[in-house]
């Protein structure tokens, strides 16, 4: 009988352990499960943020150097398709088409074809257009590139621009000193009759 007790203690010890492990097995795989799901979403929301500055990026690159420019919205240029609203005030309150401005406008010109693709601050979303160069700004003639509160565009030295949004700033290279062109073709005379 003692023989019988033993193998019972026995079994019931190995039947314990067994799931102390398969209990600690799933713990761990749980909490692994949501620590990687933590790190994945953190990657993507890092990813997302970091997407609007580099297609601004990739944007002015893939245009001639020269071609890139920076232009005054005005309240007036919104008004056929919405407001305008680059920092917090609404454009209507800016006295809709008197042309105050209303924020910036990153224009960068096809030279062939006389189109320009715009991007400004349109009711706190990035509008992207590409339209004929003789029209004025539309936002509903756009397509959005992403949500964003701020854009700002800053000269930080000749033909280098930062451009900042809600997710940080990028520095891009535009090769237009300032002033624009007529600016270089000024300084490049003045230079040849020396």
């Amino acid at each position: 009988m003692r023989r019988h007790g033993n193998s019972s203690l026995l079994g019931l010890y190995t039947i314990g352990i067994a799931a102390l492990f398969l209990v600690g097995f799933l713990l761990l795989v749980v909490f692994g499960a949501g620590g990687y799901r933590g790190t994945v979403d953190a990657r993507e929301t890092h990813s997302q943020e970091r997407a609007l500055l580099s297609y601004i990026s990739t944007s002015v690159q893939q245009t001639e150097l020269g071609n890139v420019r920076v232009e005054s919205l005005t309240a007036a240029d919104s008004s056929a398709g919405g407001d305008i609203d680059n920092d917090g005030v609404n454009a209507e309150d800016k006295h809709a088409g008197s042309g105050t401005a209303a924020g910036q406008m990153l224009v960068l010109e096809d030279a062939d074809t006389g189109y320009v693709t715009r991007i400004y601050l349109a009711d706190g979303k990035l509008i992207e257009e590409y339209r004929n160069a003789n029209t004025s700004p539309d936002p509903t003639q756009g397509r959005v590139i992403g949500e964003t509160d701020t854009f700002t565009i800053e000269e930080a030295a000749d033909g280098l621009l930062k451009v900042t949004t809600d997710e940080g700033s990028v520095f891009v290279y535009t090769g237009t000193p300032s002033g624009g062109a007529d600016a270089a073709d000024s300084a490049a005379a003045q230079e040849g009759g020396m």
